[in-house]
């Protein structure tokens, strides 16, 4: 939650700059910016297995769109960075830090940019903060990697993903991991800062989002729990959660 209302305040604070320009034009006539690059960084909170995480990570991507008309973009993006669990609850030992990379697709969609159809002009600045407004789609394929993780063989609920079995019958655990993140939702704002303003249509936009992670299975935070018979329990899969700024550039 408090990483919640700290995105939002950044958004006002970053919608408080905006104020400071002119209101800028959405584009001039005929030069389309087709092209958009766009790289951020921000802070990971991961939700699994452990009950009231107070661990955080943080990540970078960089992203790529295509223009296919006006208010709706398809992209590649790709992610890597660290999703970290720890507890402040008492006898709670599990804990883990897990470095990730992440690739995917992902479609944007500026609701109000798409159905405003070919107008070229904001009026003010409340109209190019609706623009700016997206919401993204997506799809990715994770990649996980265990640095720091506690185990305990005596301990089913600490269990991981296992490789093997020793010749002793205790389980041997992966250090790494692929998942699936399905769907990967977001929302946030694409502010330009020069649009109006240069004639050639390359422009620089601030990228505030916030964006939900879900993974298909239990295995984004290195714990898959076991039962005392032996056989993993019927579990929800883990999601993160990812409060990034981000720099966009479009030509």
């Amino acid at each position: 939650m408090r990483l919640f209302i700290a995105f939002l305040l950044t958004t006002l604070s970053l919608t408080s700059v905006a104020q400071s320009y002119c209101p800028p034009l959405y584009g001039k006539l005929g030069n389309v910016s087709r092209y958009h690059i766009t790289a951020g960084y921000g802070l990971t909170k991961l939700y699994g297995d452990i009950q009231e995480n107070v661990g955080t990570g943080s990540a970078a991507y960089l992203q790529f769109d295509y223009l296919l008309k006006k208010g709706l973009l398809i992209g590649i993006e790709g992610r890597f960075g660290s999703l970290i669990t720890d507890s402040e609850r008492y006898g709670e030992n599990r804990h883990s830090r897990n470095e990730f990379k992440s690739f995917g697709f992902v479609f944007t969609f500026h609701p109000v940019a798409f159905f405003n159809g070919e107008s070229y002009t904001v009026p003010s600045l409340m109209g190019t903060m609706a623009e700016a407004l997206f919401v993204d789609f997506g799809w990715h394929r994770l990649s996980n990697h265990y640095q720091d993780i506690y185990r305990n063989p005596a301990a089913p609920d600490s269990y991981g993903p296992i490789d093997s079995y020793d010749e002793n019958g205790a389980p041997i655990f992966s250090t790494k991991s692929k998942s699936t993140v399905f769907p990967s939702l977001s929302f946030g704002f694409a502010i330009p800062l020069n649009k109006g303003y240069n004639i050639k249509g390359r422009y620089i936009s601030i990228v505030p989002k916030m964006q939900l992670n879900f993974g298909v299975d239990d295995k984004i935070d290195g714990y898959t729990p076991y039962g005392w018979n032996g056989r993993p329990n019927d579990s929800k899969g883990d999601m993160y959660n990812y409060y990034s700024l981000g720099v966009r550039y479009s030509f």
